[in-house]
């Protein structure tokens, strides 16, 4: 069921697009206070008001111009007085010029049933003046004739007056309708204003998305072309400090290969003669060659003892077929690596023959 705009001035109807009351508790005390009506306290009730779209401005809705949305933020600010105010001026505008455009007519009729009328009555006050000076001459028939002429003009008067009040009844009407009819035209031109005026915002606000778009692009290449020459700088600066840095070190290396040169004598590894050497090295170096002897030896030895754990190890079964496992299996074990470790050996035990 479509209810009626609650506001007590407003007579837009039932069949007007129409917006409830906010759910927020601060918007809804604002849009009491604009509309100033007593704020109402239950919720069943405030959800029975309803608003026209006729106490919003066209910058509280967004969408197309077929299908408007409200924004969540707007406050009814647009007084139907003020609109009716306004429409009335314009129609009595319009309701004049058509006055004197179709009025025309029923005032010239008018006019003229006026002028019988007054016509008819100077006749009859000449008539009447004629049969008080000629009374004693005519008698009794200029009375009667004179009473059929005052009968004749009350009869016209009453139809004049009957004429000028159907034509203000028809006037009336006519003025009602055309006023109706201008107030539908004036409500399809602005919904088609305000529909255009939609249609140009939306256009605008595309315009401007697409303006602030294109300058955060340019900002974020520009900002983007300041980075990469930043970093440009700072590679080659670095680039260079690293060059610097490498040729210094060359050049400490070289003195000290230099300088090695001059001072110290030939490393050890490079001795292709013992007797070449001092004393003190040729100790060193005799004991450097028995260290490494002796390494190489204990490195065979023990590849050997590896090789033979490896062969001699045997690891027994320790479970059945069925899954069961046998608690003999470790002195077995046992019995074994004894037999593997002694095969090598000689028995003890001597016979007697």
């Amino acid at each position: 069921m479509v209810r009626r705009c609650c506001v007590s001035e407003c007579r837009s109807g039932k069949n007007v697009p129409s917006h409830a009351f906010p759910k927020d508790v601060e918007r809804r005390k604002k849009w009491f206070q604009k509309l100033n009506m007593k704020q109402l306290e239950d919720e069943s009730e405030i959800k029975k008001l309803r608003i026209c779209y006729k106490h919003f401005r066209d910058d509280d809705y967004s969408g197309s111009p077929t299908r408007r949305i409200l924004l969540h933020f707007a406050v009814p600010s647009v007084l139907v007085s003020q609109h009716i105010s306004n429409v009335s001026q314009h129609v009595s505008e319009n309701i004049n010029v058509d006055y004197n455009e179709h009025g025309k007519q029923h005032i010239e009729q008018h006019e003229e049933q006026h002028e019988q009328t007054l016509h008819i009555s100077e006749v009859s006050q000449h008539t009447s003046e004629n049969i008080n000076v000629n009374y004693n001459e005519h008698g009794k028939q200029h009375i009667e004739q004179h009473e059929e002429q005052h009968e004749q003009t009350l009869h016209i008067s009453e139809v004049s007056q009957h004429i000028s009040d159907n034509i203000n009844v028809d006037y009336n009407e006519h003025g009602k309708q055309h006023i109706e009819r201008h107030e539908e035209q004036h409500e399809q031109t602005l919904n088609r204003q305000e529909q255009t005026l939609l249609h140009e915002q939306e256009t605008l606000q595309q315009q401007n998305n697409m303006l602030l778009r294109q300058e955060k692009n340019e900002k974020a290449l520009a900002e983007q072309q300041i980075e990469l020459q930043k970093y440009k700088e700072a590679t080659s600066f670095a680039l260079r400090q690293q060059q610097k840095d490498i040729e210094n070190i060359q050049k400490t290396l070289n003195e000290q290969n230099a300088r090695l040169k001059l001072c110290a004598r030939p490393n050890l590894q490079e001795i292709t003669r013992k007797n070449l050497l001092s004393p003190t090295a040729k100790k060193l170096y005799e004991k450097i060659v028995k260290m490494k002897k002796a390494y190489r030896r204990l490195k065979r030895l023990t590849n050997v003892a590896k090789k033979n754990n490896r062969s001699r190890t045997i690891q027994l079964c320790t479970n059945d077929h069925k899954g069961n496992i046998d608690t003999t299996a470790h002195v077995r074990q046992n019995f074994m690596n004894m037999l593997i470790r002694n095969h090598d050996k000689a028995p003890q035990v001597h016979f007697q023959s």
